[in-house]
């Protein structure tokens, strides 16, 4: 039986070359961020709307029972709550 192993021990090389790296453009990143932000106040906004609407209807004991009904964390009702 004959085993021939070859191995090559040259460094592979530069990697790719700056031209095939992805370009981020800062502006377009920060604008992303911006309305990422944006997206998440006006989601807690209709969050406090509808747990105002809610406890004043009468419809929930306590702000934990809003919370489970609401698919959120009792802390995010707490910090709704309190900001509005």
């Amino acid at each position: 039986m004959r085993i021939e192993l070859e191995v090559d021990l040259r460094p592979a090389g530069p990697g790719p070359v700056a031209e095939d790296k992805p370009v981020v453009d800062r502006e377009i990143s920060a604008e992303k961020r911006r309305r990422d932000r944006e997206e998440r106040a006006l989601r807690r906004i209709a969050l406090a709307r509808v747990i105002e609407a809610r406890i004043a209807a009468g419809d929930f004991d306590s702000l934990a029972d809003l919370a489970r009904h609401c698919g959120v964390s009792r802390a995010s009702v707490s910090q709704v709550m309190d900001r509005s």
